[in-house]
Order: structure tokens, then C-alpha cells, then sequence
């Protein structure tokens, strides 16, 4: 296992150079079977806080199919307990599809990953210019959330989603 090809250039580099390392490291990469391996799997886990009314299964059915579609199928599906999660036809959809239907115990405001983003979107809206229209600013707010690099693995979220660099 490597840490990546940037990592690895710089690594490289701090003990050795040869006139195409560059280009040798990223042949190496290219032919690794894991790397390849990593770059086409699915996300291993998704994570969605519901809101909003009730009963609306059907269009979070739709709305994850097209995710599924374009992203592959996670492991599982960390979900809070709101209604258009725990309803027969949601659950068949994710059956269907081999993923695992996690529920936090208890509440659903213990899914802290899901909480603790939609108070960080909260907080970036407020911040917004409220002359823009709503649905600029929410794509705004997470295209600069989703490029900008995480403190604890100093990478994006997008990178870490899509396994490259946006």
C-alpha cells in the first residue's frame, strides 16, 4: 500500500531523484491493481439526514437511484429515523439493491455524522448573501464545502468521495 502519488513523488524525492521519477512513480500507480481497484469502487457507506415532510419515500427512492446510478451502490446506508426511511417500499429499494440499512438506536438526532453536517450547511447559509437566490447559494455553500480540505486528512470531501482530486 502507498500513500498516493503526490505523497509518493515527495517522498521519493526527499531521498532520491532520477531524471523521470515523475513519471515512473505515476506508471507505478497507473499498474497497481489496488489503486485501480479503489478508483472504481462505490462509496462503502452513505450518509442522509431527512427533512422536510413526511411520507415522501417514493421521491427519496428516486433521488437515491439516480446517486446509485452515477456513484455505485455503498455498503450501507446510515439513515436517521424519519418516515421516508422506515417505510416498506424504502426498505424493499435498499434490499433490492444489498445495502445495509444502518438506524442509529434510540433517536435520530444521534446520527451525529448527518447532524453535525447539516448544522455546518446551516451555519455557511446563514453567512450567505440572502440577495441570492436559495438555490445558488446551496450550491455555493457545498461546492466550497465539498473543495475545501478536511483538517483531519488535509484532503476534499470530493476528492475523498470520488477518489480524485476535483
Amino acid at each position: 500500500m502507498h500513500p498516493g502519488i503526490v505523497r509518493m513523488k515527495s517522498i521519493a524525492r526527499s531521498f532520491m531523484w532520477w531524471l523521470d521519477i515523475a513519471s515512473d512513480i505515476d506508471e507505478m500507480v497507473r499498474s497497481c491493481s489496488e489503486c485501480s481497484r479503489q478508483r472504481n469502487a462505490p462509496p462503502p457507506h452513505l450518509a442522509v439526514h431527512g427533512h422536510g415532510p413526511s411520507g415522501h419515500d417514493i421521491g427519496t427512492v428516486t433521488v437515491l437511484r439516480k446517486l446509485f446510478a452515477a456513484y455505485g451502490l455503498p455498503e450501507s446506508a446510515v439513515l436517521d429515523n424519519g418516515s421516508q426511511f422506515t417505510s416498506e417500499e424504502f426498505e424493499t429499494f435498499l434490499k433490492l439493491n444489498h445495502v445495509e440499512h444502518v438506524c442509529p438506536p434510540y433517536h435520530p438526532a444521534s446520527n451525529g455524522l448527518a447532524e453535525r453536517n447539516v448544522q455546518t450547511f446551516k451555519n455557511m447559509l446563514t453567512k450567505a448573501d440572502p440577495r441570492i437566490p436559495l438555490q445558488h447559494r446551496d450550491s455555493d455553500i457545498l461546492f466550497q464545502y465539498r473543495n475545501t480540505p478536511l483538517t483531519i486528512t488535509g484532503r476534499t470531501p470530493a476528492e475523498l468521495f470520488l477518489i480524485r482530486a476535483p
